[in-house]
C-alpha cells in the first residue's frame, strides 16, 4: 500500500500545485482580457486552426462567417425560386387569360359578321319591297302600306324616290301619311 499512497500522493501534488493554479491563473488573465475588450475565445479559437491537429476541428471567424453567408444565400435562392414559380403561376394565369380574350374576339367578330350578312340581307329585301311598290300603282301600295306597321311603312317609304313616295302618301289615309312624314323627318320620333 505505500507505493500506492505515495503515486496518489505524487498526482495529488501535481494537481493541487500545478495545475489548479495554472487553470485559475488562465480563467483569471481572461476575464480581465475579456474586461479590456479582448476577444480571449477568438484568439483562442484563431491559435488553435493554426494548429496541426486541432485546427481540424476548429472553425475560425472567416469559416463561420462564409458559412453564414452561405445559409443567407441559401434563403435568398429559396426565397427568388419562391418568387419565380409565383411569377411563372401568374405568367400561365395571364396567358390563359389572354388566351381567352383572344377566343371571345374571334368570336364577337364571327358575330359581327354574322349579324352584318343578316342586316345586309335584311337591307337588300327592304330594297327590293321598295322596288316592289315603285312598280305598283300608288293606291296598291297605300293600301298595303296602310295594313303595314308604322314602323315598317316608314322604312319602307324612307327606300323609295320622292315622286314614288309622293304618289303613294296621296293615296293614303291622311291620318297614318301625316305620322308616316313626321317619322320620315324625324326618324328618332
Amino acid at each position: 500500500m505505500g507505493k500506492k499512497e505515495k503515486g496518489t500522493s505524487k498526482f495529488q501534488f501535481i494537481l493541487f500545485l500545478i495545475v489548479i493554479p495554472i487553470i485559475f491563473a488562465g480563467l483569471l488573465f481572461s476575464g480581465i482580457a475579456y474586461l479590456l475588450g479582448y476577444n480571449v475565445v477568438q484568439e483562442a479559437k484563431e491559435i488553435g486552426a493554426n494548429l496541426p491537429v486541432v485546427g481540424n476541428y476548429i472553425q475560425t471567424a472567416e469559416e463561420e462567417e462564409r458559412e453564414e453567408l452561405i445559409a443567407e444565400l441559401e434563403e435568398q435562392l429559396a426565397s427568388q425560386q419562391a418568387e419565380l414559380d409565383r411569377l411563372e403561376r401568374e405568367l400561365r394565369e395571364t396567358t390563359e387569360e389572354l388566351k381567352q380574350a383572344e377566343d371571345e374576339k374571334a368570336l364577337l367578330e364571327q358575330r359581327e359578321e354574322v349579324e352584318e350578312g343578316v342586316a345586309e340581307q335584311t337591307n337588300n329585301r327592304v330594297k327590293e319591297l321598295a322596288k316592289t311598290y315603285e312598280s305598283m300603282s300608288p293606291k296598291n301600295a297605300a293600301a298595303i302600306l296602310e295594313e303595314v306597321d308604322i314602323e315598317e311603312a316608314v322604312i319602307h317609304m324612307s327606300l323609295l324616290s320622292t315622286d314614288s313616295r309622293a304618289a303613294i302618301l296621296g293615296k293614303m289615309d291622311p291620318e297614318k301619311a301625316a305620322t308616316i312624314m313626321t317619322r320620315l323627318n324625324d326618324p328618332q320620333s
